[in-house]
C-alpha cells in the first residue's frame, strides 16, 4: 500500500501522536503512534509482546535497548503503532557518532567528548516488526514519520543505519523497501549467512558441510577437543583474552575490559548463551549464540593464538556443536550475522569462505539511512578523521 497522496495530521495527547491518514485506496486510516520510554516500555510488557511477532529479534527487546544504554551511552526510544488492522512495534538508540572518540584517553577524548553531543544519530536493528508476518504500509509509514519528528525535536543529524528484520520474504522486503524509500531513506545492500534448519534432519545437514570442515570437525574430536556451555563470571576472563588475541591477527578493535561479564549478567539466559572450547584443559576457542524467536545467531567468534598455532580445530567443532545444538532445540535458522558483498582484502574473503562451508546460503536484505543535517555529516568525518586512532 503506498503512502503517496496521503493527508497527515498530527495531534498530541498525554504522550501521544495520533495520525490521520487518508489514501487513495484504503479511505481513512486511523493510527496511534505512542513514543514511550524505557520504564513506560517495560510497564507495558514490550518484550512479551515482541515474543509474539513472528519476525522479531532480540535486538529489537527491551533487554537489548537497555544494555546499549549501560555499554555506548545510548539513550533508547519505543514507539508503537496501532491500527490499519494490527500493531507495530520500534526501539531504536540515539547515539554518538563520536562514540568510539570520547574513550580515548587524554585531551583527544576529552575534546570528542565536548562534542559528542552535538553529533547525535539514530539507529536501529530488526524493526520495526509487526504483529502479523506481512508488514502493514500505514503502520510502517507511521513508524517513519515519527522517527522524522523525533529526529527534528531532539536535534538528531541522520538515522545512521535502519536494518528491517532480515529474515523476511520478498513480499514483505518489498514493502519495506517502498516505505523507506517514500521517507526519503538511502537504501545499501548487506547480507548474512543464513542455515534453515527447519525441515532437515541431522543427516542432511552434515551433507552439506564443505569436504574440508567435515575432516577438520573429525580431526578435532580425536585431539580430544570438548565444549561446554557455561555462565560461570571467571570464564569470561577467557572469553575476553582469546577474543584479545582474535582481534590482534584479524586487525579489528577488542571489546572493552569487563565486556563480557557484562554481557552475562545483563541478558537473561536464554538470550545470550556462551560457549567454552577446550584443549586439555586449556581454552582454546569462543563462541556467543544470541537466542531470540527460535532465531539462533552466532556472535563473537574467537580462536586463541594456541590453536593457531598448534592446529587445533577447536573453532570448526564448535561451529558443528553449534549447528547440532540449534537444531535439536528446534530452530528456524543459525545465522553467521554477515557477510562481505564487497570484500575489501584477503582476510575479508577467507572468512566470506569460512562461512559458506558449513551448508548455509547467502541472504541479501537492506540497510537504510537518512541525513537531516547535511553540513553536520561533512563536520562529522571531518571529526572522525581528527578522531581516529
Amino acid at each position: 500500500m503506498s503512502s503517496s497522496g496521503c493527508q497527515r495530521g498530527w495531534n498530541s495527547h498525554a504522550g501521544a501522536l495520533t495520525e490521520v491518514k487518508r489514501h487513495w485506496k484504503s479511505g481513512i486510516i486511523m493510527i496511534e503512534v505512542e513514543i514511550l520510554t524505557a520504564s513506560q516500555a517495560h510497564a507495558r510488557q514490550w518484550d512479551a509482546q515482541l515474543a509474539n511477532c513472528p519476525l522479531a529479534s532480540y535486538t529489537q527487546t527491551s533487554v537489548h535497548g537497555s544494555f546499549g544504554r549501560e555499554i555506548n551511552r545510548a539513550e533508547e526510544s519505543y514507539i508503537t503503532a496501532t491500527g490499519d488492522g494490527g500493531q507495530a512495534w520500534l526501539m531504536l538508540n540515539e547515539i554518538s557518532a563520536l562514540g568510539a572518540a570520547t574513550r580515548r584517553r587524554g585531551g583527544l577524548g576529552r575534546a570528542a567528548a565536548a562534542l559528542a553531543g552535538t553529533f547525535r544519530s539514530f539507529n536501529w536493528y530488526g524493526g520495526p516488526v509487526f504483529s502479523s508476518a506481512e508488514p502493514a504500509a500505514g503502520l510502517l509509514g507511521a513508524l517513519l514519520d515519527t522517527v522524522d519528528k523525533l529526529a527534528r525535536r531532539r536535534g538528531v543529524f541522520s538515522v545512521q543505519r535502519a536494518l528491517p528484520p532480515v529474515y523476511l520474504p520478498e513480499s514483505g522486503r518489498e514493502i519495506y523497501r517502498q516505505a523507506f524509500k517514500t521517507a526519503g531513506y538511502d537504501c545499501s545492500p548487506v547480507a548474512t549467512v543464513l542455515l534453515r534448519l527447519e525441515g532437515s534432519s541431522l543427516d542432511e545437514l552434515r551433507s552439506r558441510l564443505h569436504k574440508d570442515v567435515r575432516r577438520t570437525v573429525r580431526k578435532a574430536g580425536e585431539q580430544g577437543v570438548t565444549i561446554e556451555e557455561v555462565r560461570a563470571e571467571e570464564t569470561m576472563a577467557d572469553f575476553e583474552r582469546i577474543r584479545a588475541e582474535t582481534a590482534l591477527r584479524g586487525g579489528f578493535r577488542a571489546p572493552e575490559p569487563e565486556h563480557y561479564v557484562k554481557l552475562l549478567r545483563h541478558y537473561p539466559a536464554g538470550y545470550m548463551r556462551f560457549f567454552i572450547a577446550r584443549h586439555q584443559g586449556r581454552p582454546v576457542s569462543t563462541q556467543i549464540l544470541a537466542v531470540y524467536n527460535r532465531n539462533y545467531v552466532l556472535c563473537g567468534v574467537s580462536t586463541s593464538d594456541y590453536a593457531i598455532n598448534n592446529k587445533i580445530h577447536a573453532n570448526d567443532l564448535m561451529q558443528w556443536h553449534l549447528i547440532r545444538t540449534a537444531h535439536a532445540e528446534g530452530a528456524s535458522y543459525l545465522d553467521w550475522a554477515g557477510y562481505s558483498l564487497n570484500p575489501s582484502n584477503a582476510h575479508q574473503q577467507g572468512i566470506n569462505r569460512y562461512k559458506l562451508k558449513w551448508g548455509g546460503e547467502i541472504l541479501e536484505y537492506d540497510s537504510y539511512s537518512k541525513v537531516y543535517s547535511p553540513l553536520k555529516r561533512r563536520l562529522i568525518t571531518l571529526a572522525r578523521r581528527t578522531f581516529a586512532e
